[in-house]
């Protein structure tokens, strides 16, 4: 379904049949995704709604926008009203990277609106000014490289890229469906992700960890090196975070070892209904 928020068009998905009677899980994808990155939650979530949208500049949401439209607090203002125009009060938040990065920005700015919150393979963002303008200036370069040389090219190279390694065991059909979900993006709505909600764009949170009262879970597959450190480091100053690996994962454990990963969700959702009896 498509829906026109704040001047956008943007599309969404239930899952599952919406059932009045559940509460919500919302899902965030990460870059070159989609909402259908989650479709394998409905074999395993049955205590909950399960929704997806496709964020801006992918999947069937709209992509032809000014760059200043792309940032987290627009987007985060985005999922706000998308979530009155539904009459959903607050939902139980998932976020995998991009989607991730995104759904902390929206815990910290409505945290009214979110019961807890789960990260998957994701970040706070920058520490300090000068590695968000390194990164700034990798992610402008990379978003002129998908416009010039097309889609094709740089699904080629972002799936070379050591962070996807682990993801070349998984069965050929997964990688075909990974691979054609990334070949179905418009060039210019990946390139105006980049340069409006890339990492070099986005406000570093690590300082607002220590607020965050939200239970929150991360979750980070047990091969991703980077992200492991990222987690364990975000746990440390996040006083209400539960940090758990997902063994042998990589950077997309909700794919790679998807029954190990919605078992942990499962788990951590069914706290939250424990707690409210």
């Amino acid at each position: 379904m498509t829906v026109n928020i704040r001047g956008c068009h943007y599309h969404y998905q239930w899952l599952t049949p919406y059932d009045k009677t559940k509460p919500t899980l919302l899902c965030l994808h990460g870059f070159t995704g989609t909402g259908a990155t989650f479709a394998e939650a409905t074999h395993y979530i049955t205590s909950h709604n399960s929704l997806v949208i496709d964020l801006l500049g992918h999947g069937l949401t709209d992509y032809d926008l000014p760059v200043t439209r792309y940032t987290f607090e627009e987007s985060c203002q985005d999922i706000a009203a998308l979530l009155t125009h539904l009459n959903i009060d607050a939902v139980d938040l998932l976020g995998y990277s991009m989607g991730g990065r995104l759904a902390l920005s929206f815990a910290l700015h409505y945290p009214e609106r979110v019961n807890r919150l789960l990260l998957e393979n994701s970040s706070p963002g920058l520490k300090t000014t000068e590695e968000r303008e390194s990164r700034q200036k990798k992610d402008n370069q990379l978003a002129n490289k998908i416009e010039t040389e097309g889609i094709v090219a740089f699904v080629n190279y972002w799936e070379s890229l050591p962070l996807f390694d682990s993801q070349r065991s998984l069965a050929p059909s997964i990688q075909q469906t990974i691979r054609e979900q990334r070949l179905s993006q418009h060039p210019k709505g990946l390139a105006q992700s980049l340069r409006g909600a890339g990492t070099g764009n986005q406000p570093s949170n690590w300082s607002n960890l220590p607020s965050l009262d939200i239970p929150t879970l991360y979750a980070v597959g047990s091969l991703d090196e980077k992200f492991k450190g990222i987690g364990k480091e975000m746990a440390q100053l996040t006083p209400n975070m539960t940090y758990i690996l997902i063994d042998k994962a990589g950077h997309c454990p909700h794919v790679e070892q998807s029954a190990l990963f919605y078992k942990a969700v499962t788990d951590f959702l069914k706290e939250g209904q424990d707690e409210s009896y």
